[in-house]
């Protein structure tokens, strides 16, 4: 009856102007320019941090990666300095198989490390995800859309999940496949949001290769 006879009256809720203190400083958070720069900042300075870590403190690494690794690191090369390219396919192709190595080397091959990296690598991986879902979220330069990584994550999830339940004992699998779809997805943010910093991305990966080769081939 009452709302009868308010919307007879021509009654109108009024909204509240008003805003939250919270709300504003949520507000304000968002739209400082730090908001955008600090996060992809973070994930093109700690992802080839990353892999340079891991090629220093991986032991007895196999020889086929090491083989693999020097033939990538020339082509590296050879597109950095030769042609002059930072940004092509190839150049990013390379540092995704990059980022798989540092995956694999660090579950496997770390030796003394392997205690305190497990540790560390939790929050790591967790500050890494934070990032790069706040750049996602919130950029207004980029409009993500669908590519090839997208389908390769979900086949990646996929195979691991059929290895876990056929193959137990490659439980280390699970935790592998995580860690490589947030380096992928960073690796792709930096290709694509940060192209101006792409030597600071560029020669971290060309040093792990190099390192990760040298330990393979010869250390």
């Amino acid at each position: 009856m009452f709302l009868i006879a308010a919307e007879r009256g021509r009654w109108r809720a009024h909204s509240s102007k008003n805003v939250s203190k919270l709300t504003a400083v949520i507000q304000a958070v968002k739209n400082h320019k730090l908001f955008e720069t600090l996060p992809i900042t973070l994930v093109t300075v700690a992802i080839p941090l990353m892999f340079v870590i891991v090629s220093v403190l991986a032991n007895d690494v196999p020889r086929d990666i090491g083989i693999v690794s020097a033939v990538l690191a020339l082509i590296f090369l050879v597109y950095m300095f030769l042609r002059g390219r930072n940004d092509s396919i190839v150049m990013q192709a390379i540092s995704y198989v990059t980022a798989a190595f540092a995956v694999y080397l660090e579950t496997k091959y770390v030796g003394s490390w392997a205690s305190f990296l497990d540790t560390t690598e939790p929050f790591y991986f967790s500050v890494l995800a934070v990032a790069i879902g706040i750049i996602v979220r919130y950029s207004r330069k980029t409009e993500f859309k669908t590519t090839p990584l997208d389908y390769l994550v979900i086949l990646m999830v996929l195979f691991a999940g059929f290895l876990l339940h056929n193959l137990p004992d490659k439980a280390y699998l699970g935790p592998m496949v995580i860690k490589l779809v947030i380096l992928f997805y960073g690796c792709e943010l930096i290709f694509t949001y940060a192209r101006n910093k792409q030597q600071v991305f560029n020669f971290p990966v060309l040093l792990s290769l190099f390192i990760i080769a040298f330990k393979g081939l010869i250390y």
